[in-house]
């Protein structure tokens, strides 16, 4: 039994270094590969991130306009 758990813990451990080391290599790739500036990708992402959200307020608009102006909200429990 104490043999089983030894074995276990090593695997464990050899798995968690390798997940690691995967870690710390793709953080490099992507810094090294990136086609922008992190301040490009930044303003990217919050570009993007405006238009979802714009996107999900009209959705949420037409919606509320094809049940009713007054539409409820759900009620809570």
């Amino acid at each position: 039994m104490d043999r089983e758990m030894n074995n276990m813990g090593f695997c464990l451990g050899v798995f968690g270094l390798g997940a690691i080391i995967g870690m710390a290599l793709g953080i490099i790739a992507g810094v090294l590969l990136a086609p922008r500036s992190g301040i490009e990708t930044r303003q990217t992402v919050r570009r993007n991130v405006d238009r979802a959200v714009n996107k999900g307020r009209s959705f949420v608009e037409r919606i509320r306009a094809q049940n009713g102006d007054g539409a409820e909200e759900p009620a809570e429990s």
